[in-house]
């Protein structure tokens, strides 16, 4: 009976981390769609209301902050296309995951290639799902 267990917790176990990559992946596009869409409303239910975390620059952001960032860049029409690829998703317990991914920011005429950075994602879900509650980031040297 205990190898049926075991090898049942095997079995289960790529299949749900493949299901917490795939989910993670759709909520990192949901969280892209909104910043292009300079939807604040979107993003304050993606964004805990205590988030924190560090920019690519070293500069550390509360929530606020952040979205005055991306106001101002949606003002600007610096519209860069953004392409997040998620590296890794771990479930940390207690409804908290850890995500890692790779963001390459592109200009949209040209695709040329603007800056690209590695980051990591800390999202705790409650029951009106899943908040980011801290970040950072790290530019990848060219």
């Amino acid at each position: 009976m205990r190898i049926l267990f075991f090898v049942a917790l095997i079995a289960t176990a790529p299949a749900a981390a493949a299901d917490l990559k795939a989910e993670m992946r759709q909520l990192e596009h949901a969280r892209g769609a909104a910043i292009a869409a300079d939807d604040e409303t979107a993003l304050s239910k993606l964004y805990a209301p205590d988030f924190s975390g560090i920019a690519a620059s070293g500069v550390l952001v509360t929530r606020d902050d952040l979205f005055g960032v991306f106001r101002r860049a949606h003002a600007q029409s610096t519209a860069l296309t953004a392409d997040s690829t998620i590296l890794d998703a771990r479930d940390l317990g207690g409804g908290a995951v850890v995500v890692t991914g790779r963001l390459k920011l592109r200009a949209p005429d040209t695709k040329a290639l603007v800056s690209e950075s590695l980051y990591m994602h800390i999202f705790r879900k409650d029951a009106a799902g899943w908040h980011m509650v801290t970040g950072a980031s790290t530019p990848v040297a060219r």
